[in-house]
């Protein structure tokens, strides 16, 4: 992938700076001075385009958010709910995979997961609940359930939970997921296992389900 870097003005460099080194230190362990450096920057440049280093990660996690949607689009939510299902944990995954400006989004999750800043709820709120609800949405209809209902979530959780443990052993290389190296082949022999938990997990639940109201 070509480096852009040399063709962005100072602002831009700080943003990319700044989603780099956090999706791979944390928030707390990147300082102001890193950020700057490694944008080649004056120190003073943070105040100046984002007013704070909290500012500016908020930016970090706005343009990271963006750039997810662009690589990783989330499927139409219009689409038969097994397909939907499906392509969200192929994408998931992928993005997880991904070593481009495109996979910066979930490193910064896992690092505000497991060291969560005073903003966490907010960018919770803002990024996650919506990707969340919409997963349950259509999980719920797979299960013939509300998409309010116990089942419902649970079932949710536990595919998200996939998803999220992959992320965490990824960003800090740790586990046979985490170190290993993974091939395209690989990759896609992933997808499609995690694909058929999920799938076999709500085949499984729906069975039980109606089993226990006959």
């Amino acid at each position: 992938m070509e480096d852009t870097t040399h063709k962005m003005n100072t602002k831009q460099r700080l943003l990319k700076a700044a989603c780099e080194l956090i999706s791979m230190r944390g928030y707390e362990q990147t300082t102001v001075n890193d950020i700057c450096t490694a944008a080649g920057a004056n120190i003073a440049a943070v105040n100046y385009y984002f007013g704070s280093k909290e500012d500016l990660y908020k930016a970090a996690w706005a343009h990271a958010a963006s750039l997810i949607k662009e690589h990783h689009p989330l499927p139409d939510k219009n689409i038969d709910p097994l397909e939907w299902l499906n392509e969200f944990v192929r994408v998931r995954i992928e993005a997880v995979f991904d070593d481009t400006p495109g996979g910066w989004f979930p490193r910064l999750v896992v690092r505000e997961m497991t060291n969560p800043t005073e903003m966490a709820n907010a960018f919770y709120e803002t990024y996650l609940t919506p990707k969340m609800n919409l997963a349950r949405t259509q999980v719920a209809k797979l299960l013939g359930v509300p998409p309010s209902s116990f089942l419902a979530d649970t079932c949710t959780v536990n595919i998200n939970g996939m998803l999220v443990h992959l992320n965490c052993m990824r960003t800090f290389k740790k586990g046979p997921m985490g170190t290993r190296v993974f091939s395209e082949k690989m990759i896609n022999d992933l997808i499609t296992q995690m694909q058929t938990f999920a799938e076999g997990g709500i085949a499984a639940l729906k069975k039980a389900k109606k089993g226990a109201c006959a």
